[in-house]
Protein backbone atom coordinates (compact mmCIF):
# COMPACT_ATOMS: atom_id res chain seq x y z
CA UNK A 1 0.00 0.00 0.00
CA UNK A 2 3.06 2.54 0.83
CA UNK A 3 4.40 1.66 -2.36
CA UNK A 4 1.81 2.40 -4.76
CA UNK A 5 0.82 5.29 -2.48
CA UNK A 6 4.17 6.79 -3.00
CA UNK A 7 4.34 6.17 -6.61
CA UNK A 8 0.62 7.77 -7.14
CA UNK A 9 2.21 10.78 -5.80
CA UNK A 10 4.91 10.19 -8.41
CA UNK A 11 2.26 9.80 -11.16
CA UNK A 12 0.83 13.33 -9.63
CA UNK A 13 4.15 14.80 -10.36
CA UNK A 14 5.37 13.55 -13.59
CA UNK A 15 1.46 13.65 -15.76
CA UNK A 16 1.54 17.49 -15.68
CA UNK A 17 4.72 17.52 -17.64
CA UNK A 18 4.55 14.52 -20.09
CA UNK A 19 3.33 15.04 -23.59
CA UNK A 20 -0.22 13.85 -25.03
CA UNK A 21 1.51 11.64 -27.78
CA UNK A 22 3.73 8.72 -27.10
CA UNK A 23 7.24 10.59 -27.95
CA UNK A 24 9.38 9.51 -25.28
CA UNK A 25 10.94 12.36 -23.67
CA UNK A 26 14.46 13.46 -24.75
CA UNK A 27 16.10 14.75 -21.62
CA UNK A 28 20.11 14.00 -20.98
CA UNK A 29 20.77 11.59 -18.07
CA UNK A 30 23.21 15.01 -16.69
CA UNK A 31 20.63 16.91 -16.68
CA UNK A 32 18.44 14.39 -14.50
CA UNK A 33 18.89 14.80 -10.24
CA UNK A 34 21.31 11.51 -9.57
CA UNK A 35 19.48 8.73 -7.76
CA UNK A 36 22.12 9.15 -5.36
CA UNK A 37 20.91 12.49 -4.62
CA UNK A 38 17.50 12.27 -5.53
CA UNK A 39 16.45 9.00 -3.24
CA UNK A 40 16.98 11.11 0.26
CA UNK A 41 15.63 14.16 -1.52
CA UNK A 42 12.27 11.81 -2.00
CA UNK A 43 12.30 10.82 1.58
CA UNK A 44 12.22 14.37 3.10
CA UNK A 45 9.45 15.26 0.65
CA UNK A 46 7.37 12.45 2.12
CA UNK A 47 8.58 12.94 5.82
CA UNK A 48 7.76 16.31 5.19
CA UNK A 49 3.88 15.11 4.34
CA UNK A 50 3.46 13.33 6.60
CA UNK A 51 4.62 16.43 9.32
CA UNK A 52 2.50 18.97 8.24
CA UNK A 53 -0.37 16.89 8.53
CA UNK A 54 0.29 16.83 12.37
CA UNK A 55 -2.29 19.19 14.05
CA UNK A 56 0.38 21.32 15.88
CA UNK A 57 2.34 21.84 12.83
CA UNK A 58 -0.81 22.26 10.85
CA UNK A 59 -1.77 24.99 13.14
CA UNK A 60 1.38 26.56 12.77
CA UNK A 61 1.86 26.93 9.21
CA UNK A 62 -1.74 27.00 7.90
CA UNK A 63 -1.53 30.85 6.76
CA UNK A 64 1.47 29.13 4.21
CA UNK A 65 1.25 27.17 0.90
CA UNK A 66 2.30 23.82 1.43
CA UNK A 67 3.80 23.61 -2.00
CA UNK A 68 6.15 26.57 -0.63
CA UNK A 69 7.20 24.09 1.92
CA UNK A 70 8.23 21.13 -0.01
CA UNK A 71 10.02 23.48 -2.37
CA UNK A 72 12.31 24.43 0.81
CA UNK A 73 12.72 21.21 1.13
CA UNK A 74 13.76 20.56 -2.21
CA UNK A 75 16.13 23.52 -2.30
CA UNK A 76 17.50 22.26 0.81
CA UNK A 77 19.22 19.07 -1.13
CA UNK A 78 20.56 21.88 -3.36
CA UNK A 79 18.09 21.29 -6.29
CA UNK A 80 14.87 23.56 -7.89
CA UNK A 81 11.60 22.12 -8.01
CA UNK A 82 11.97 22.12 -11.87
CA UNK A 83 15.20 19.55 -11.51
CA UNK A 84 12.59 17.44 -9.66
CA UNK A 85 9.76 17.64 -11.75
CA UNK A 86 12.22 16.50 -15.03
CA UNK A 87 13.76 13.84 -13.09
CA UNK A 88 10.24 12.32 -11.95
CA UNK A 89 8.95 12.87 -15.27
CA UNK A 90 11.98 11.19 -17.32
CA UNK A 91 11.58 8.02 -14.43
CA UNK A 92 8.11 7.88 -15.13
CA UNK A 93 7.97 8.10 -19.13
CA UNK A 94 11.64 6.29 -20.04
CA UNK A 95 12.14 3.81 -17.26
CA UNK A 96 9.18 2.73 -15.32
CA UNK A 97 10.83 0.09 -13.75
CA UNK A 98 13.81 1.93 -12.43
CA UNK A 99 11.52 4.90 -10.80
CA UNK A 100 10.12 1.84 -8.69
CA UNK A 101 13.09 0.86 -7.69
CA UNK A 102 13.98 4.60 -6.43
CA UNK A 103 10.82 4.07 -4.67
CA UNK A 104 11.60 1.18 -2.73
CA UNK A 105 15.11 2.77 -1.73
CA UNK A 106 12.56 5.56 -0.24
CA UNK A 107 10.13 3.07 1.20
CA UNK A 108 13.21 1.47 3.02
CA UNK A 109 14.59 4.84 4.14
CA UNK A 110 11.16 5.68 5.88
CA UNK A 111 10.65 2.44 7.32
CA UNK A 112 14.39 2.74 9.07
CA UNK A 113 12.95 6.26 10.29
CA UNK A 114 9.74 4.64 11.49
CA UNK A 115 11.40 2.03 13.34
CA UNK A 116 14.16 4.49 15.08
CA UNK A 117 11.10 6.63 16.13
CA UNK A 118 9.54 3.52 17.34
CA UNK A 119 12.63 2.29 19.56
CA UNK A 120 12.23 5.53 21.26
CA UNK A 121 9.17 5.48 21.97
CA UNK A 122 9.47 2.36 23.85
CA UNK A 123 12.65 3.06 25.71
CA UNK A 124 10.29 6.37 26.53
CA UNK A 125 7.53 4.32 27.94
CA UNK A 126 9.64 2.54 30.05
CA UNK A 127 11.64 5.69 31.29
CA UNK A 128 10.68 8.90 32.78
CA UNK A 129 10.79 11.73 30.20
CA UNK A 130 11.98 14.85 32.03
CA UNK A 131 12.72 17.44 29.20
CA UNK A 132 12.26 20.62 30.48
CA UNK A 133 11.90 22.35 27.35
CA UNK A 134 9.78 22.40 24.71
CA UNK A 135 8.80 19.07 22.16
CA UNK A 136 9.94 20.85 19.11
CA UNK A 137 12.19 23.79 18.08
CA UNK A 138 13.03 25.62 14.43
CA UNK A 139 15.08 27.66 14.12
CA UNK A 140 15.45 31.20 12.21
CA UNK A 141 11.27 30.92 13.02
CA UNK A 142 12.01 30.80 16.85
CA UNK A 143 15.52 32.66 17.18
CA UNK A 144 18.56 33.42 14.82
CA UNK A 145 21.34 31.70 16.52
CA UNK A 146 19.88 30.17 19.56
CA UNK A 147 21.86 27.84 21.76
CA UNK A 148 19.41 26.21 22.69
CA UNK A 149 20.65 26.00 26.26
CA UNK A 150 18.36 24.45 29.63
CA UNK A 151 19.32 23.30 32.99
CA UNK A 152 17.20 20.26 34.98
CA UNK A 153 17.76 18.69 38.17
CA UNK A 154 18.12 15.36 39.17
CA UNK A 155 18.09 13.46 42.12
CA UNK A 156 19.49 10.02 41.09
CA UNK A 157 22.98 8.86 39.71
CA UNK A 158 22.60 6.26 37.14
CA UNK A 159 22.88 6.39 33.03
CA UNK A 160 21.04 9.54 31.57
CA UNK A 161 19.82 9.34 27.92
CA UNK A 162 19.41 12.24 26.17
CA UNK A 163 17.33 11.42 22.52
CA UNK A 164 16.25 13.78 19.17
CA UNK A 165 15.70 14.21 15.54
CA UNK A 166 18.05 16.88 14.37
CA UNK A 167 17.78 17.89 10.85
CA UNK A 168 20.50 21.03 9.65
CA UNK A 169 20.18 22.04 6.39
CA UNK A 170 23.08 22.89 4.43
CA UNK A 171 22.48 26.61 4.26
CA UNK A 172 22.69 26.71 7.90
CA UNK A 173 25.61 29.01 9.07
CA UNK A 174 26.31 28.23 11.98
CA UNK A 175 30.26 27.12 12.81
CA UNK A 176 30.91 23.73 14.45
CA UNK A 177 27.20 22.67 14.69
CA UNK A 178 26.72 20.22 17.84
CA UNK A 179 25.03 19.01 20.87
CA UNK A 180 26.91 19.57 23.87
CA UNK A 181 25.51 18.11 27.57
CA UNK A 182 27.38 17.98 30.90
CA UNK A 183 26.45 17.32 34.25
CA UNK A 184 27.00 20.22 37.03
CA UNK A 185 27.49 20.51 40.76
CA UNK A 186 28.37 23.67 42.94
CA UNK A 187 31.36 23.92 44.72
CA UNK A 188 32.92 26.77 45.88
CA UNK A 189 34.54 28.88 42.87
CA UNK A 190 31.63 30.44 41.22
CA UNK A 191 31.70 28.30 37.89
CA UNK A 192 31.22 24.79 39.80
CA UNK A 193 32.12 21.86 38.51
CA UNK A 194 31.44 20.20 35.56
CA UNK A 195 31.49 16.49 33.66
CA UNK A 196 31.07 16.45 29.97
CA UNK A 197 28.92 14.36 28.06
CA UNK A 198 30.59 13.33 24.42
CA UNK A 199 29.94 16.07 22.06
CA UNK A 200 27.63 14.87 19.14
CA UNK A 201 28.84 17.08 15.77
CA UNK A 202 25.93 17.91 13.82
CA UNK A 203 25.81 17.06 9.73
CA UNK A 204 24.83 19.66 7.53
CA UNK A 205 23.44 17.33 5.13
CA UNK A 206 19.48 18.70 5.23
CA UNK A 207 18.53 14.88 6.41
CA UNK A 208 16.23 13.93 9.51
CA UNK A 209 18.44 12.24 12.01
CA UNK A 210 17.73 10.70 15.45
CA UNK A 211 20.74 11.42 17.42
CA UNK A 212 21.09 9.49 21.01
CA UNK A 213 24.15 10.29 23.71
CA UNK A 214 24.13 8.46 27.30
CA UNK A 215 26.20 9.36 30.46
CA UNK A 216 26.23 8.07 34.17
CA UNK A 217 26.20 10.59 36.96
CA UNK A 218 29.73 10.64 38.13
CA UNK A 219 28.42 10.18 41.53
CA UNK A 220 25.76 11.22 43.80
CA UNK A 221 26.90 15.20 44.53
CA UNK A 222 25.88 16.32 41.01
CA UNK A 223 22.55 17.61 41.24
CA UNK A 224 22.13 19.47 36.91
CA UNK A 225 21.98 18.72 33.94
CA UNK A 226 22.66 21.56 31.66
CA UNK A 227 23.52 21.62 27.94
CA UNK A 228 22.81 23.01 24.64
CA UNK A 229 20.98 21.61 22.30
CA UNK A 230 22.66 24.23 19.32
CA UNK A 231 25.94 25.03 20.31
CA UNK A 232 28.35 26.27 18.02
CA UNK A 233 31.74 28.13 17.58
CA UNK A 234 32.07 32.04 17.94
CA UNK A 235 31.82 34.00 14.95
CA UNK A 236 31.47 37.42 13.91
CA UNK A 237 28.78 39.42 11.78
CA UNK A 238 25.19 38.74 11.31
CA UNK A 239 24.34 34.93 10.15
CA UNK A 240 21.37 32.63 11.02
CA UNK A 241 20.87 29.10 11.99
CA UNK A 242 18.58 26.76 9.55
CA UNK A 243 18.12 23.84 12.05
CA UNK A 244 14.66 21.45 12.98
CA UNK A 245 15.10 19.65 16.17
CA UNK A 246 11.84 17.11 17.27
CA UNK A 247 10.94 14.37 19.11
CA UNK A 248 13.20 15.24 22.18
CA UNK A 249 13.51 13.32 25.78
CA UNK A 250 15.77 13.09 28.39
CA UNK A 251 15.38 9.90 30.16
CA UNK A 252 16.55 8.20 33.08
CA UNK A 253 15.13 4.49 33.50
CA UNK A 254 12.70 4.28 35.91
CA UNK A 255 13.30 2.63 39.39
Amino acid sequence: MVRLFLLALAVAFALPFSSCTSRRSKEKGSDLIPVSKLVPLLTDVYLTDGLIALPSIEEKHWLRDSVEIYIEVIESHGYKKADLDQTLKYYFINKPKKLQKIYDAVIANLSAIESKVNNMEEIQSVSENFWPGQPSYSLPETALTDKVSFDVYIMYTGLYTFTASYRVFPDDQSLNPRITLWFWKSDTSALGVSSFWNEIPLAKDGVTNILTVSANVPDSSFTRIRGFLLNHDDKPGQWEKHVQIGTISLTKPVR
